[in-house]
């Protein structure tokens, strides 16, 4: 038998059957061990505690927990979400509005009463979200989302339809995503992203435009239910809305044996 096997079983027996006197004072050892490797002056073991060990010899040796990620590493979903920041839009600005508005507007004469503007539609935040699981307890990916606004302009005579607003807008952002709940099948968590929104915007009487706009979104409270399939709600402000809920699937084992 080789002395680093020897050293190895020792070590292993004493873990199984030390006394409490053996052990220092600052030690946290497991009372049961899943599995021992030896890798110089360290023994890696199964149990989460850290601690320090002396085997049958008097060596030392400091004792590290073997962790994994314990799920998947890849994440992909689909979302929707209500009042998103678009353009120059506030976020509860006309959205969903059902008011009725008249107005006098080009080739009206003063106090004249020509139009009326339907009430304003929006397809909410749609998207779809990509995540890597690179620690426990962070996540990074991206978000691709798009969101539409819709209006009718109608003579306020006999309520024919006079023009058109369309807005349409895309956002792309990376996420950076901390959780400091996790669980099996729940995580609690928070998320910052910061992105670029590309907008095409027609009001009634002015031609399609495109325009930039610089943004992000803080989602300071988010729950995850599931472990393949989850689902999932958050509350936050900005490009994807001030409530989020969607659905997603997780794949892909991580490199240390997380299932």
């Amino acid at each position: 038998m080789k002395k680093r096997d020897g050293v190895l079983l020792s070590a292993f027996v004493w873990l199984c059957g030390t006394t409490a006197a053996q052990v220092p004072e600052d030690a946290a050892v497991q009372p049961t061990v899943v599995g021992v490797e030896l890798r110089g002056d360290t023994m890696i073991y199964r149990p989460v505690e850290r601690g320090m060990v002396v085997d049958a010899t008097g060596q030392r040796y400091r004792l590290r927990p073997v962790r994994t990620l314990g799920g998947p590493r890849h994440a992909l979903s689909l979302e929707i979400g209500t009042f998103p920041l678009c353009g120059l839009r506030g976020i509860f600005t006309g959205t969903g509005c059902s008011d009725e508005v008249f107005f006098g507007y080009p080739g009206a004469f003063p106090g004249e009463v020509r139009y009326y503007q339907g009430p304003l539609r929006t397809s909410g935040a749609v998207g779809a979200a990509y995540g890597y699981r690179v620690r426990r307890w962070l996540e990074a990916g991206a978000t691709l989302t798009y969101a539409g606004f819709y209006q009718q302009l109608r003579f306020a005579s006999d309520r024919t339809l006079a023009r058109r607003r369309r807005e349409h807008y895309f956002t792309l952002m990376p996420f950076v995503r901390f959780s400091w709940l996790n669980r099996p099948s729940v995580r609690i968590y928070a998320t910052v992203q910061i992105g670029c929104q590309l907008g095409f915007e027609k009001d009634y009487f002015q031609p399609m435009m495109s325009n930039g706009y610089f943004g992000g979104q803080f989602t300071p409270f988010g729950i995850s239910v599931g472990r393949r399939v989850f689902g999932y709600a958050e509350v936050g402000v900005g490009m994807r809305g001030v409530f989020v809920g969607g659905v997603g699937y997780r794949f892909g084992a991580d490199k240390n044996g997380g299932k």
